[in-house]
């Protein structure tokens, strides 16, 4: 299967530092030998981009953990672009509750203000309201958060240039504990609320739904079959004389590019509840 050409064109520094977990999508236990390192949580590729990612990490340079399959150890701006997503995603999430009413206002602003350390006469100075007094103490906590960040980043360079650290930056931060707590907060407040798991839930009956449909029709004969591939985009169209494999992630690509908005569009279309 020929990669297909066009897309962001991304340089391979760029798609290498994008990599927390350097490794195919399938590696042996034996070959593992218990690791435990943070960038084996998952997988970056599947075995069709085996060769392009290896092509990738020998272009930057990244070292290989294993001459038997394709995996590495992160490239050092990886830990960076890991730890903005989940300053983002923790702070966030906190602002997110309190503005759904998930989180009361007292606990996002403590939890806040456990990283912003701000003093209630800078916060009252600054907001006016709860709500700025949250998006207030949001920023100062992310702007605390990247300045941890930035220091634990150059204390670990050394370990982090040999491929001997390989833990997430903020879990060695004298905010891990606070961090933990946001996280459990967010969970079991946010996350586990009745609302968002009814949206989960729905997203996994969309999604199911829309795979089970497309991967049947690019594997079978017959009128609903020529139909389906017919509304898949010519960016996604396959030959008949590739595999099952590639076939199926052709239909994987096609539908994580969808949207929202798309894919709930296209579900109600295929069962026929909105024609």
């Amino acid at each position: 299967m020929q990669p297909r050409t066009g897309g962001m064109q991304l340089s391979c520094p760029t798609l290498a530092a994008l990599a927390k977990y350097p490794k195919e999508s399938y590696i042996p236990e034996h070959i593992l030998n218990g690791y435990q390192g943070k960038s084996i949580t998952k997988y970056n590729f599947f075995q069709s981009e085996k060769e392009l990612f290896t092509e990738v990490a020998q272009t930057v340079g990244l070292i290989r953990r294993s001459n038997q399959v394709a995996w590495w150890a992160r490239h050092p701006l990886a830990f960076l672009m890991e730890a903005a997503d989940d300053i983002c995603y923790l702070i966030v999430d906190i602002e997110d509750g309190f503005r759904m009413r998930y989180i009361p206002f007292t606990d996002a602003k403590n939890l806040l203000n456990s990283i912003a350390q701000r003093s209630e006469s800078d916060i009252k100075g600054q907001a006016n309201t709860e709500e700025e007094e949250i998006k207030y103490l949001r920023a100062r906590a992310i702007s605390e958060l990247v300045k941890e960040t930035a220091n634990i980043f150059l204390l670990k360079e050394s370990e982090i240039l040999t491929g001997e650290f390989d833990r997430d930056l903020l879990c060695v931060s004298k905010y891990a504990a606070i961090l933990d707590e946001i996280r459990s907060e967010t969970q079991n407040k946010v996350i586990q609320h009745p609302d968002v798991i009814s949206t989960r839930i729905a997203g996994h009956e969309i999604l199911g739904h829309l795979f089970r449909e497309f991967a049947d029709a690019v594997l079978s004969k017959g009128d609903k079959a020529k139909f389906l591939k017919q509304i898949i985009p010519k960016q996604y169209l396959f030959s008949e004389h590739q595999d099952c494999y590639h076939k199926i992630l052709q239909v994987t690509d096609f539908i994580s590019g969808m949207t929202d908005s798309y894919a709930t569009t296209m579900f109600k279309k295929l069962k026929g509840i909105s024609l």
